[in-house]
């Protein structure tokens, strides 16, 4: 069972939190509408051996700062782009980044994501292909 504030959840008048059980486990949607839905929750499961609670703090993270971008070398068809981890994450690991980057003379941005690393590295090396055609 979830709990928010001592009040099991879903109450009749919240829209954005879902909770999805299976049989071994049960799990909290929380959609956030206002700055009242960050905080605290908590989830107790019992069975005939006893009961258990746990909580589970749910923070607003901020936009993470850019990267900074120590090397760039174009190749004829590809770059290798090296940047340092941002310096401030939002308050969350950054697990992705978002790239876009367009062919001189071109209109169109080519956009890729690309997983982070599992941050024993402070630098990033990616290379990526424009687009033809």
């Amino acid at each position: 069972m979830w709990f928010r504030d001592g009040q099991q959840l879903p109450s009749a008048n919240t829209t954005n939190i879902k909770i999805y059980n299976t049989p071994t486990a049960s799990y909290l949607e929380v959609t956030p509408d206002s700055q009242t839905d960050f905080g605290s929750y908590n989830c107790t499961a019992t069975n005939t051996i006893g009961s258990e609670s746990k909580e589970f703090l749910l923070i607003q993270a901020d936009v993470p700062s850019a990267p900074s971008i120590e090397q760039v070398e174009p190749y004829s068809s590809t770059a290798l782009v090296r940047f340092d981890e941002p310096d401030a994450n939002g308050g969350v690991p950054v697990l992705k980044y978002k790239v876009e980057w367009r062919t001189v003379g071109q209109m169109d941005w080519v956009r890729k994501e690309y997983e982070a690393d599992d941050g024993e590295n402070t630098h990033h090396m990616w290379e990526g292909e424009g687009e033809t055609g």
